[in-house]
């Protein structure tokens, strides 16, 4: 049997570790974990702002944690991506955010990861992943759509109300343990879809008004059918694509 170790014997054992292997570990787990803290606090004076401050305040401590996670991602995802692809993005990007007024500027990024996805940040920073740029080929109104879904998230405040909602659940499983959990499931799930479909209406307003052609919605839910789900994480969390597929079809028509 082995016997416990006491305290000194195991400050002993740290610093045998620490000898062996380097320091470096350690300053990396310090450099994540005050990370982790800053996005935390800008985090909470952003929603702090949007409660009890003016809006101008909300928008700028929107944008400092918007920022803060995004300079995030992009040390995730280092890889470059070919030039030609970025300056497509960037080139949709900016017809799209033309139409709307925002408060910041929205900026468009490509990042090499291994799955299919995009999603925005708040402040207005948006990202796709080359696989899903890649699944469009070169079918701009298809892509269109994606930026101005991701767009619209932005502009419709979903980013804040999703914060709040999981300090209210964060709390709700804390109380509850199991119940909690299958709580914040459901009601996530609940809230996702609203959200989304929201999107998805104010992202077909969006292409139409930049000259895009709100088709591009209905061929990206058809390119999206035949990618392995494994591959195409973008609608692992959103409603069913036929769902939302007849919704942007009746709102083309409609408009």
């Amino acid at each position: 049997m082995f016997r416990s170790f006491g305290a000194p014997e195991l400050v002993v054992v740290g610093v045998l570790v620490m000898l062996l292997f380097g320091g470096s570990w350690l300053a990396k787990a310090g450099r994540l974990a005050g990370e982790k803290v800053k996005q935390l606090v800008l985090r909470a004076k952003w929603l702090w702002a949007s409660a009890t401050g003016s809006e101008e305040e909300a928008l700028e401590k929107e944008r400092a944690f918007g920022q803060e996670l995004a300079r995030e991602v992009m040390s995730e995802y280092p890889a470059p991506v070919a030039e030609v692809k970025q300056a497509l993005v960037e080139r949709i990007g900016a017809r799209l955010s033309a139409q709307r007024k925002a408060p910041w500027p929205f900026s468009f990024r490509v990042v090499s990861a291994p799955v299919a996805n995009a999603f925005a940040l708040p402040g207005g920073f948006v990202f796709v992943y080359e696989p899903l740029l890649d699944m469009l080929g070169a079918d701009d109104d298809a892509l269109a759509f994606v930026l101005a879904h991701e767009m619209a998230h932005v502009l419709l405040g979903h980013a804040r109300e999703a914060q709040l909602r999981r300090l209210l659940l964060g709390r709700i499983t804390a109380r509850a343990g199991g119940v909690g959990q299958i709580a914040e499931r459901l009601l996530t799930l609940a809230y996702s879809r609203e959200d989304e479909l929201e999107a998805d209406r104010e992202a077909v307003s969006i292409i139409k008004s930049a000259g895009f052609n709100t088709a591009g919605a209905a061929a990206f839910f058809s390119r999206s059918a035949g990618v392995e789900s494994s591959v195409l994480e973008y609608l692992s969390t959103h409603p069913p694509a036929k769902e939302r597929l007849k919704a942007v079809q009746a709102q083309a028509s409609a408009t």
